[in-house]
């Protein structure tokens, strides 16, 4: 259902699993919130659309699954994305047999999404031409003239859609989807990921067997060239669709037309555990290089710098705690820092704060993925 016009900026939502899941579709439209899901199993949505975020406004999303499509649309202000599986609409037999997108994100200034699993929907067969739907891709960027994109992606499985299967000569319906898309002077930033393009859609008939899905494509388009940065990610076609006497061919691992800038750094893993009562312990979890010295910076608020010095994008705002990055150690034999401390009474009902990580290996420094932790309030 759409977001309550009347909810106060800078709320924390609490979402419990419900009695019979998942809940309806949910629309957020300009309201600086934290909706993370509050319990086993899993809750999930329908869909989830968050839009017109205003500049100077943060939104989190958080454990909450997805199952048919998120879209981002027109959004000015900071939208995080952590811990959620993802997943695109199937197609509709007797309607549109195409699979809907994982993840679609237009003219959205400032989004990271952290460790998230995004998969498309799975094209259908259409029962009036019983040709295969496309499968929909696992995530989709675009932009404007005027509004371009930014959005980093890190330590995500992204994957597109399965083809419909074909019984019409029909060649290229039923094709896998892309596993990332990125058109438009969209600005990305991939790090850590895998990106899969979908199965083609198995088939009868000469030509009725679909090709696998790209795993990257980065379209050049007006307003002019896209430009993506890479670093330490895997790209992968999808496998062809099969039948008799059909086949299909496979994706691509790739398919670039902008511009793509292959980063020599490493990825690297951070994670803050969420939501916290008072009392209860947090637990923040870094995995670099043995040796690696970690740092994070800590604000109430998110931003989006592309800093192409540090391999990485300054996710955080200004005014951040202690007016510096926080040393939290040095990495053990095995990569790891790991560190504990307890959640303090709060003076509010709720809070949000923005984690991003920052790794030193020898004198260079490494910006790093983003982690989301909030506190409540012990009686909620």
């Amino acid at each position: 259902r759409r977001a309550n016009p009347a909810a106060a900026n800078g709320v924390v939502v609490l979402i419990n699993p419900p009695p019979a899941p998942p809940y309806a579709a949910a629309v957020v439209n300009n309201k600086a919130l934290t909706l993370v899901g509050d319990g086993v199993p899993a809750v999930s949505l329908t869909s989830l659309r968050i839009e017109n975020l205003a500049a100077g406004k943060s939104l989190v999303v958080r454990d909450l699954k997805i199952v048919g499509g998120m879209t981002l649309e027109a959004n000015s202000g900071s939208v995080r994305i952590e811990d959620c599986p993802i997943t695109g609409a199937a197609g509709v037999a007797v309607a549109d047999s195409d699979g809907g997108p994982g993840l679609t994100i237009t003219t959205s200034v400032d989004v990271a999404v952290e460790r998230c699993t995004i998969t498309g929907g799975m094209g259908v067969t259409n029962s009036i031409t019983f040709d295969g739907g496309l499968g929909g891709d696992g995530t989709d960027v675009s932009s404007t003239l005027s509004v371009i994109s930014q959005v980093v992606l890190h330590t995500c499985s992204v994957t597109g859609g399965e083809g419909g299967f074909a019984f019409a000569p029909a060649i290229g319906f039923n094709d896998g989807g892309k596993g990332l898309l990125s058109v438009a002077s969209s600005r990305v930033h991939v790090s850590g990921c895998t990106a899969i393009g979908g199965p083609g859609g198995d088939g009868t008939g000469a030509s009725a067997c679909g090709n696998g899905g790209t795993g990257l494509t980065v379209l050049s388009g007006s307003p002019g060239q896209p430009l993506t940065t890479i670093q330490a990610s895997t790209f992968q076609g999808g496998s062809a669709g099969t039948g008799f006497p059909c086949m299909g061919s496979p994706g691509a691992a790739m398919s670039v037309a902008g511009t793509v800038v292959n980063y020599a750094g490493p990825a690297h893993k951070f994670q803050g555990s969420s939501p916290l009562r008072e009392g209860q312990t947090s637990v923040l979890n870094f995995k670099g290089q043995p040796g690696d010295q970690v740092y994070a910076w800590v604000s109430a608020f998110g931003g989006f710098t592309s800093l192409s010095k540090y391999e990485g994008v300054f996710l955080v705002a200004f005014p951040v705690l202690g007016n510096a990055a926080i040393f939290f150690g040095t990495c053990n034999a095995a990569g790891e820092v790991n560190v504990s401390f307890p959640v303090p009474n709060l003076s509010v009902p709720g809070v949000t704060i923005h984690l991003l990580s920052v790794f030193r290996t020898g004198s260079t420094f490494y910006l790093g993925p983003a982690s989301y932790q909030t506190f409540v309030d012990s009686a909620f």
